[in-house]
């Protein structure tokens, strides 16, 4: 007897099944059995030792954990990890929903960053004189170092023919470098006085950026916040009892202490 085939219409009823199956896969599975996304990956890292803290789970009785953790090699590249740091692991929920209530209460009582602006005010212009020497001692060297390659070729000039000038090219050579050297220096020093003296944090801005992030964050998501936070934050540094996070406010980067309640 001859194998029948189903009626076209009977795969296409198949085919749809399948698919429909296909996209309930994980769609019904209780909530300790997903992935959970941490959102705050590449951000949070150890106030101790300066590793980042990756997402790591771990099961209780009835429930899955989820956690920004330490590497589980102690001395994992030989250097910065001979010991435990006193904080291992921080669980997500609380760290996230911590950094959130916390740039909340930055909107609502700005007297906070008022606070941390002028502490980056004072750090900000004690580093200026301090930038304005180094400029002119550069200043000294590269005129000090570009007399000396003039005198150098003026006795290459005055030198009889049969002495040769190999060591004085050499001396010429090495103090054109130092001249290059010192002047890329002075540039890198002089973009940061520049940007120091005339770039202040603006407030109103800073304020801003935090309420639309806050709003944003709030009508998103948990798995599509990472980009909300990393437009936002450039580290959260977990100690015992505080977090410090970086900010980034417009022109420059602020660093504001949270203490974990």
């Amino acid at each position: 007897m001859k194998a029948s085939w189903p009626a076209i219409e009977d795969l296409e009823l198949f085919n749809q099944v399948q698919e429909k199956l296909s996209n309930n896969k994980n769609k019904y599975k209780p909530d300790e059995y997903k992935r959970y996304p941490y959102p705050l990956t590449e951000l949070v890292v150890c106030g101790e030792c300066g590793k980042k803290l990756g997402g790591k789970s771990a099961h209780s009785k009835n429930k899955k954990h989820f956690y920004y953790s330490h590497p589980r090699q102690i001395n994992s590249d030989g250097i910065s990890h001979l010991k435990r740091c006193r904080v291992e692991n921080v669980r997500a929920e609380r760290i996230e929903d911590l950094l959130l209530k916390s740039l909340k209460n930055l909107i609502e009582d700005p007297s906070t960053i008022e606070h941390w602006l002028e502490i980056y005010a004072k750090s900000t212009h004690s580093e200026i004189p301090a930038i304005d020497g180094k400029l002119k001692t550069l200043d000294s060297e590269i005129e000090s170092k570009s007399k000396r390659v003039q005198n150098l070729v003026s006795r290459i000039a005055e030198l009889p023919a049969e002495i040769s000038a190999d060591a004085f090219y050499q001396q010429i050579k090495e103090t054109n470098q130092k001249i290059v050297e010192f002047k890329s220096a002075r540039t890198e020093l002089l973009s940061k006085s520049i940007s120091l003296k005339g770039n202040a944090i603006h407030k109103d801005g800073l304020i801003n950026k935090i309420k639309r992030t806050v709003a944003k964050l709030e009508q998103t998501p948990i798995e599509l916040r990472k980009p909300l936070y990393s437009n936002l934050i450039k580290f959260a540094e977990i100690h015992p009892t505080k977090i410090k996070v970086g900010v980034y406010a417009p022109t420059h980067l602020l660093t504001l202490k949270i203490k974990i309640q």
